[in-house]
């Protein structure tokens, strides 16, 4: 897979940059725009590279402190038709489904894990359907019998690690949102409908499952971060600038 990145930097930072680019495997074109960045000002420089090592000179572009200067934005072209681009796909380290933009996470994992009004809405409605599943003996209760279950903590890992995946790999996260839902939303709403009814042993045991699927989640989840990070690290095959590069990035280190 090809992404392209469009880099605004400082006239000053241009040749450096161009140096990253260039000399990176993977790297399919580069073309640059001399001035036609106005805020700020400077160099526009789109890069068309293999997915497997745009995380690598994306690194090196934070190491010129490129975003602090200007900026970087990322984008997935739906097609692409270069023999350039399929050999360079061919020559980047590892996969491209198993290639992961850490900036992309961190940044998509911040944004869905704001609590709106919105997301509170729809977990108390998911929360109420639970509990009236539950009261009307309807399919949902068999759900919230799982859960109150010991034996399903194993399932809330693998939804975890199951939703991980599909976050780095782009696949479709549907069935994912409702596979971690079922660990979570019918034990929150057994909690309510026992603490109604009383029974508040019922209630303890049941919210303190939910808290062990939520850390199972968690657990899973980074789990798979660290892997991916470790695999990353060993997989990638860093080539270094070419002697004029490094002292175009050892001088602006130093300003």
């Amino acid at each position: 897979m090809i992404v392209q990145l469009r880099i605004c930097v400082p006239a000053e930072l241009s040749e450096a940059v161009l140096e990253c680019c260039s000399g990176l495997t993977g790297t399919a074109g580069v073309a640059v725009f001399k001035g036609a960045s106005v805020v700020p000002a400077g160099d526009l420089i789109t890069v068309q590279i293999a997915r497997e090592s745009a995380e690598e000179l994306i690194e090196r572009l934070h190491a010129l402190k490129v975003p602090d200067h200007g900026s970087i934005s990322i984008s997935t072209p739906d097609l692409v038709l270069s023999e350039r681009a399929d050999q360079a796909e061919k020559e980047a380290p590892g996969e491209s489904a198993d290639s992961v933009i850490w900036d992309e996470v961190s940044t998509q994992t911040g944004e869905d894990s704001k609590l709106t009004w919105s997301f509170l809405a729809f977990l108390v409605i998911a929360t109420q359907l639970a509990a009236i599943g539950i009261v009307t003996d309807s399919t949902i209760a068999i759900v919230g019998a799982m859960v109150v279950g010991p034996e399903f903590g194993p399932l809330a890992a693998l939804a975890g690690a199951a939703g991980m995946l599909s976050m780095i790999s782009h696949r479709s996260s549907a069935l994912v949102g409702v596979f971690i839902s079922v660990t979570t939303v019918p034990a929150a709403g057994y909690v309510a409908i026992a603490l109604v009814l009383g029974e508040y042993s019922q209630a303890a045991g049941s919210a303190l499952q939910l808290a062990l699927n939520l850390v199972g989640i968690v657990s899973a989840a980074a789990a798979v971060l660290l892997f991916y990070r470790l695999i990353g690290k060993r997989v990638s095959l860093p080539r270094r600038p070419s002697r004029s590069g490094r002292r175009s990035i050892a001088s602006l280190r130093a300003r």
